[in-house]
């Protein structure tokens, strides 16, 4: 696990330095001050949808088609379960200890009575799943945005979150127990499967909707982070999605796969 937060580091360090040796406006759509390095986001967020379109896609179609909903969904749970701690740990770090604590006691029913997060009877018991992160506290207390971002594989982003991905990653338990690679290879390409598939209807919504499917997304992901900061960050997944939540746990907004987002 170690070894790909350093892939995930240099990625995003590559992603900077690219937007930051970029020249020139994008002139392919009007100036946006949110995203003063459009033109290097454009060849990033093509990279991913072209990578996306030749091999992720259909790796993810395969996947819904030959494993069950089922099991799917208790798929997402456990790697909802594992995430948790940075839920919880955002919740503290921003001051909601009593939310803090019932998240607490989520995680705690869904991985002894839950079968390490396969299931989810914490939702059962009042515990619903809720979402919290690393850039959600950096803007509750007071850090502004920065210029939006799109990261090779792991997609939008701003300056502002991208802490927040190396945040998600120490705080997940498999970072700590550090299993070899044979294990930790297969997760991490399950978690990325079962997160892109969870979110093709999303992107079917976009690709039908969208004149400028980057503009589009880049709008969507710039309003629902402004949202979610100016919000209570205590939001369920109706909240953020103006939808009851998904058969298999939704990705973070900042470790979405590539051109999902």
């Amino acid at each position: 696990m170690r070894d790909l937060l350093t892939s995930v580091a240099v990625l995003i360090l590559c992603a900077l330095s690219a937007a930051g040796c970029a020249s020139g406006p994008d002139r392919s759509a009007p100036p946006n001050p949110a995203d003063p390095w459009a033109k290097s986001n454009r060849a990033v967020y093509n990279f991913n949808s072209d990578l996306d379109r030749a091999v992720i896609k259909d790796i993810s179609d395969g996947y819904t088609r030959h494993v069950t909903q089922s099991v799917r969904t208790g798929i997402g749970n456990f790697f909802d379960n594992l995430s948790y701690l940075n839920v919880i740990l955002n919740d503290h770090l921003q001051g909601h200890f009593a939310q803090g604590w019932r998240n607490t006691e989520r995680m705690a029913i869904n991985t002894t009575i839950g079968i390490v997060g396969v299931f989810d009877p914490a939702s059962g018991y009042g515990r619903p799943r809720q979402k919290n992160d690393f850039g959600i506290t950096l803007g509750r207390w007071g850090a502004s945005s920065g210029p939006y971002l799109v990261l090779p594989l792991l997609g939008p982003s701003t300056v502002r979150d991208v802490p927040g991905i190396i945040v998600s990653r120490i705080t997940n338990p498999m970072f700590w127990l550090d299993p070899p690679l044979e294990v930790s290879i297969p997760m991490d390409v399950t978690s990325f499967v079962d997160q892109r598939a969870s979110l093709q209807t999303q992107m079917d919504l976009r690709d039908r909707a969208a004149i400028d499917p980057y503009t589009f997304t880049r709008d969507v992901y710039l309003r629902r982070r402004s949202s979610q900061i100016g919000k209570s960050s205590h939001m369920s997944d109706e909240d953020i999605y103006g939808e009851p939540a998904p058969t298999t746990a939704p990705v973070s907004p900042t470790t979405m796969p590539a051109a999902t987002r």
